[in-house]
């Protein structure tokens, strides 16, 4: 279904980036950052060996929204949508929870024309499995450009491989074996519980819940079809996100894997005293859930009833950090800014965090450069991150929930709609805010033509010699 995509080929997109230095960077953790992180890191000529705790075979059903602020990022990697069963997003919208009633429905077949890349919805799993992909063709690349031969060890991904331990200063991992690892940069990407994060930022780092949890789970399209107090939620208008709004809580729907499958998800209070798992891995009743969709119209609750497999994720938060960097150890993804799922956004900003890492890290002329270009990536990303972790915290419908502490990191306007959010969302690119960035640093330098030709691309209207 992720057809009328833009046609680019990625290497006509992407210009691969040259590091004058190459440097040994570890990853810990293989999730949507820390596969992101390593693409774009190979694609700047650098050694990457990730680090993943878990052995990959827990991954479960759910899906994710790649907005085109995210979508943009991936297609320039070479990121095959069509591969990976993405469904394009074409309508996006709000209603009541008991009547179904629409309190706004917008439009969004405009997406590509507005913001370059369309807005998709893909499994998760199908997610990963091409970011995975990604990582191989990010090798392939760098061998194919190679001319002197340099680059000869692709990217190392250990499976059941646990850190313990990390030293800042030295660049070193201890793991659960006893070995230790030294790197010249190690990217944490290790997620919400990350164990390495209050290294980093100095203090105790741990999500706290919200009081809030989210019931996910897939139930096949055919089968809502088939019925007929469930077929008006999947039928007879544009695929894309709906949201039925109660007083207290939220439904959201929306199509994956080529249509084939609906995600479904029921925010709600959570006063549950279990000591069940903080992550969304964590099993859940049908009675459980038939519990908290009282009051919403029956075809929901008729969709509620047939779910199986269903997840229960305990909604965490964290409040912005003050710092991403502390060594040779950077934060990114969910280890720096976990956020709740209102805006959607929770993967897109680990894109962004990925991308903006590799491009930083290209063209370095000395291994001494390297502090320099991590606080730059943290000046770019912090804000932008943050102000998304506080628009996160309430539903695009709830803006006023969010105004007074997101001004400390939003310039201009805050959001107060839907179709603002989505503005603010989608509108960004963070290759031009990167690429202004570095430019801005080389010439300070007095070495403009030091830049790595791609970033010289992402200024749309500046010459060389007018930076």
């Amino acid at each position: 279904m992720a057809s009328n995509i833009p046609d680019n080929q990625p290497d006509e997109m992407f210009g691969i980036g040259v590091a004058s230095v190459s440097l040994n960077v570890g990853i810990v953790g293989a999730g949507i950052a820390g596969l992101t992180a390593a693409t774009a890191l190979r694609q700047s000529g650098h050694h990457v060996e990730i680090f993943e705790r878990s052995r990959f075979n827990n991954e479960v059903g759910a899906a994710i929204n790649i907005c085109p602020n995210a979508s943009r990022i991936l297609a320039r990697y070479g990121f095959d949508f069509e591969r990976a069963k993405a469904v394009i997003v074409e309508q996006c919208h709000f209603m009541k929870g008991d009547t179904l009633e629409t309190i706004d429905c917008a439009d969004c077949r405009d997406m590509v024309d507005r913001y370059g890349w369309p807005w998709y919805l893909l499994h998760r799993v199908d997610l990963h499995t091409e970011l995975r992909r990604l990582v191989g063709e990010a090798d392939y690349r760098r061998l194919a450009s190679d001319e002197d031969h340099r680059e000869t060890e692709p990217t190392r991904i250990n499976l059941a491989a646990k850190v313990i331990e990390v030293n800042c200063e030295l660049g070193t991992l201890k793991m659960a074996d006893g070995s230790v690892v030294y790197k010249d940069l190690i990217v944490a990407a290790d997620g919400v519980h990350s164990s390495l994060s209050s290294t980093v930022i100095g203090t105790d780092s741990v999500a706290t819940p919200t009081g809030s949890s989210m019931f996910r789970f897939l139930v096949p399209t055919e089968k809502l079809v088939q019925r007929a107090e469930t077929r008006s939620l999947v039928q007879g208008a544009p695929p894309g996100v709906n949201l039925a709004t109660g007083p207290d809580r939220r439904i959201v729907w929306y199509p994956c894997r080529n249509g084939e499958l609906q995600n479904f998800g029921l925010i709600h209070p959570d006063t549950r005293t279990d000591k069940r798992e903080t992550d969304w891995r964590s099993n859940a009743s049908l009675t459980e859930l038939i519990e908290e969709c009282q009051g919403f119209h029956p075809s929901l609750r008729a969709a509620m009833g047939v779910a199986e497999d269903i997840k229960l994720w305990k909604l965490l938060y964290r409040p912005p950090i003050s710092s991403w960097t502390r060594g040779k150890v950077v934060l990114i993804g969910d280890a720096a800014h976990p956020m709740l799922p209102n805006q959607g956004q929770g993967g897109a900003q680990a894109i962004e965090d990925g991308a903006a890492l590799g491009l930083l890290l290209s063209n370095l002329p000395d291994v001494r450069e390297v502090p320099r270009r991590l606080k730059l990536f943290q000046e770019i990303r912090k804000t932008r991150a943050a102000a998304m972790q506080i628009f996160s915290n309430a539903g695009q419908d709830e803006a006023e929930k969010i105004q007074r502490e997101a001004r400390a990191y939003v310039k201009g306007p805050i959001p107060k709609t839907p179709a603002e959010f989505r503005e603010w969302n989608f509108s960004y690119d963070i290759f031009q805010d990167c690429a202004k960035a570095l430019v801005n640093l080389e010439s300070q330098a007095g070495d403009v033509q030091a830049c790595d030709p791609f970033v010289l691309q992402q200024l749309p209207s500046a010459r060389n010699d007018e930076v």
